[in-house]
């Protein structure tokens, strides 16, 4: 089965996504039956585009995207991310089953981020993101979202150094009523307070 992926932002995450894809290509395919397309990226600092028929991790990785400034062979360009509209219109355009949503935003407002990933639900396609923003500022509003849609919407890397805690709630829990955690906030809190 073909898995359609969009990234909206790539920057070191983005990057080291592509390449454990490419990395886990061949195991996807055998383990799982899965094989990962890229069908476009956008970001602020490359030129945007779509690839309808998908590339492979691999050759995405190999033509230097987006850092070589140029976009990967046999795409359409679709132009930078100058702004939160493109960015939302690329969520929602982009022929893709889950986009991959790592834009930076605005910590205070949760914005461009709350958008993209709202236009990419409404549009019908899964979401994963690694912003705390769009979870902080309106997570009951895309949770709802993705439900009405039937889609859905991962944000497991957006705490505690992507530790599987919301999974682990979700789907192994799911007649547990969680109230709390308890423990260091993440790798670097804890870096610290061992230091101590």
């Amino acid at each position: 089965m073909e898995l359609r992926l969009a990234l909206l932002g790539c920057g070191n995450v983005g990057r080291a996504f592509v390449a454990m894809a490419a990395a886990k290509d061949a195991e996807l395919r055998a383990r799982y039956g899965v094989q990962p397309r890229f069908t476009g990226g956008l970001t602020r600092s490359a030129p945007g585009w779509i690839a309808p028929d998908g590339i492979a991790a691999s050759d995405l990785l190999a033509s230097g995207w987006p850092a070589s400034g140029t976009i990967p062979p046999g795409a359409i360009a679709f132009g930078a991310a100058d702004g939160s509209a493109v960015g939302a219109r690329f969520a929602a355009t982009c022929p893709a089953d889950v986009l991959i949503e790592l834009t930076p935003l605005d910590p205070l407002i949760g914005e461009p981020a709350t958008g993209h990933v709202r236009a990419a639900l409404a549009a019908g396609r899964q979401v994963v993101t690694a912003n705390k923003g769009p979870i902080a500022h309106a997570y009951r509003e895309l949770r709802a979202l993705a439900r009405e849609r039937g889609v859905a919407l991962r944000f497991e890397s957006t705490v505690l150094d992507g530790t599987p805690i919301f999974n682990l709630a979700e789907f192994s829990l799911p007649a547990t009523r969680v109230d709390g955690f308890r423990g260091p906030l993440n790798s670097t809190s804890n870096f610290v307070l061992g230091a101590m």
